[in-house]
């Protein structure tokens, strides 16, 4: 299987020294270019505000109506994860989250994560 590894467009050159570690994440990520990451990036961003910005135009019907509370739920869960997931393609998806648990960013990933499911569970069951 393919790499995850930057590569520099002008000489073709590895950027990522990090060839010799294959683990399940790097396997799954074939080696894309530093435009193909940067679209991936943005469309995923770009792609997740618009569901978090849909959300909020469907609070309307919530407050003054009394309905539809799950498709503002939905709407903006499913944003905020795409527009996290964007961020995969930029550093890698085990960079990534190597960075997110590390022991100075520990209690805010377990309590956003933690709120992200507990709310799509909540939104489901109900």
């Amino acid at each position: 299987l393919p790499s995850f590894s930057f590569t520099d467009d002008t000489t073709n050159t590895n950027i990522n020294n990090d060839d010799d570690d294959e683990d399940c994440l790097t396997r799954l990520c074939p080696s894309l270019t530093w435009q193909e990451r940067l679209g991936g990036c943005v469309g995923c961003m770009l792609l997740g505000y618009i569901l978090s910005l849909g959300s909020f135009l469907r609070m309307r019907d919530v407050f003054l109506l009394g309905y539809n509370y799950k498709s503002f739920v939905l709407y903006s869960t499913l944003g905020n994860i795409l527009s996290l997931s964007g961020s995969f393609f930029l550093s890698g998806p085990k960079t990534q989250i190597q960075n997110m648990w590390h022991e100075s960013r520990r209690g805010a990933t377990i309590l956003y994560l933690s709120s992200l499911a507990v709310t799509l569970l909540v939104c489901i069951i109900i």
